[in-house]
């Protein structure tokens, strides 16, 4: 890296670029160690200049995911999913145990929040 630095000139907006893809690499893929990093940062802040350093930093501020974070969102976003689904079927259950005991629509309405016409659907299908 300090090479690259030493040939190139850090005002070119092409080494800026080649720069930030290559702090990114190291940053998100390699999983450098905390305390490796600063040293990296302290070790290029004299060729490149505090300003340079600090605007690529600004520039990292909405990097790119890596496939280990685009995957735990994508486990999160199953997880709510599973959630949702298994609270719609525990609602469904209750609404069904509910029209076996002879309540009202209203009075399934008023305990399990639904709208009428859910509660109706939900008394159609179990009548079939």
């Amino acid at each position: 890296m300090i090479q690259v630095l030493q040939k190139f000139s850090t005002q070119q907006e092409d080494t800026r670029m080649y720069l930030s893809a290559l702090f990114y690499f190291i940053d998100y893929l390699l999983r450098v160690p905390k305390d490796l990093s600063r040293q990296l940062k302290d070790d290029i802040i004299p060729y490149m200049g505090k300003e340079v350093v600090q605007k690529m930093q600004a520039e990292k501020t909405n990097p790119s995911q890596t496939l280990e974070e685009i995957f735990a969102e994508l486990r999160q976003e199953g997880r709510e999913k599973g959630r949702e689904e298994g609270r719609k079927d525990t609602l469904k259950h209750v609404v069904q145990e509910l029209i076996r005991e002879d309540y009202s629509n209203e009075q399934i309405m008023k305990i399990t929040k639904l709208d009428l016409e859910d509660v109706k659907e939900l008394r159609r299908a179990l009548e079939k």
